[in-house]
């Protein structure tokens, strides 16, 4: 068991970001048992330190500077929870370089340059963890990894979040979405319809109608 704390620094103070460090003080005990040490949070990242927030921590840990928090050397855990490339990417690198495992929801930096990401894990000897990246934090990449340790996983099919489902669906534009056929404009004359002819026929009369001839035979 560590005798020392675990101490983590957060890189932002957001939505996700305040519910990070609500959990980390409410549940700090619990969840030390659960890794073996004591967790304490080392410095939160935010661009605007004097913004009031409804969280139990001391004001002093708000820092600009997230470049210098994550280069400290009593930093253990990063979590990333600012979104975007950059300067998510950079940040990440730094830490792992200055030997920190990064925890990170950022679906799309993994998307755009996962790769250097896991290249960089496996160099500096430090974890990358991403569950909160997929499907919507279902822990499905734990088990792919430690309970199907002994197994050949050759592929993953399927939709693993509402990000890809919301795409595929959209992929056709909706009805209300595509443009109705604009009709020229025309004037009233010309949309004027023909009267139709009447349709009754003429009929003879009587004084009208031609003298008729009839022959009767004659008797001898």
């Amino acid at each position: 068991m560590r005798t020392t704390a675990l101490r983590v620094a957060l890189l932002g103070c957001g939505v996700v970001g305040s519910e990070v460090v609500r959990l980390l003080t409410s549940h700090g005990d619990d969840l030390g048992q659960r890794v073996g040490a004591p967790i304490e949070i080392a410095g939160i990242a935010v661009r605007r330190p004097g913004r009031p927030r409804d969280l139990d921590v001391d004001p002093g840990l708000y820092t600009t500077d997230a470049a210098a928090l994550v280069r400290r050397p009593e930093v253990d855990v990063v979590v990333e929870v600012i979104g975007g490339i950059e300067p998510a990417r950079s940040l990440i690198l730094a830490a792992m370089e200055h030997g920190s495992s990064v925890v990170t929801a950022n679906k799309a930096l993994l998307a755009e340059d996962g790769a250097t990401l896991y290249a960089a894990a496996e160099k500096y000897g430090v974890d990358l963890y991403y569950e909160a990246a997929v499907a919507g934090a279902i822990p499905l990449l734990r088990p792919l990894r430690e309970s199907l340790a002994g197994d050949k996983v050759r592929r993953v099919l399927g939709i693993v979040n509402g990000t890809t489902a919301s795409r595929r669906r959209w992929r056709k534009p909706p009805r209300w979405a595509t443009p109705k056929p604009t009709r020229p404009r025309t004037s009233r004359a010309s949309t004027q319809r023909p009267r139709p002819r009447s349709s009754r026929r003429w009929r003879s009369t009587p004084a009208s109608r031609p003298p008729t001839c009839s022959a009767r035979g004659s008797s001898r």
